[in-house]
């Protein structure tokens, strides 16, 4: 394969994943109508040049509505995590960091935050809990003809 038909890496990869808390409490069976009040928080930690790594944590707060006159929801949880992520600097710009930290790391970790709500909620036995799917703004890349094509 020569190099015009290899794909370019992007400047910044996904090294791992780490969880750092799964937790989902029931204090009475929930009903498969239930709806869920969810909470997504982020944060990102400073780039660290010598490594050359910036970690973005992203948790889930949730908790079913209260029907009726019961105060307390039937179910709390919460999943925590964050992602390792590698930067190198000759193909993205470190002062561009912190922008891509708090919109396009969330976006890439979401995935596995979708996937862990799911699994405890299937685990403790409640099978609607779905996390919705995000817009991604997208982009139609175009073929530009080259000299000597």
């Amino acid at each position: 394969m020569n190099d015009s038909n290899k794909s370019h890496l992007h400047g910044i990869q996904l090294q791992q994943v780490v969880v750092t808390e799964l937790s989902m409490k029931l204090s009475r069976p929930v009903e498969e109508s239930s709806e869920f009040a969810i909470h997504i928080a982020t944060g990102h930690s400073e780039y660290d040049r010598e490594t050359r790594e910036i970690q973005v944590s992203l948790s889930l707060t949730m908790h079913s509505e209260s029907e009726g006159e019961e105060a307390d929801p039937a179910m709390t949880g919460r999943v925590s995590l964050f992602g390792i992520f590698t930067v190198d600097e000759r193909d993205f710009p470190v002062e561009q960091l912190p922008s891509w930290a708090r919109s396009n790391a969330p976006a890439l970790l979401y995935p596995y935050l979708r996937e862990h709500v799911y699994g405890l909620s299937m685990r403790c036995g409640i099978r609607n809990v779905f996390l919705p799917l995000i817009v991604v703004p997208t982009f139609v890349a175009e073929r530009v003809k080259c000299s000597g094509e």
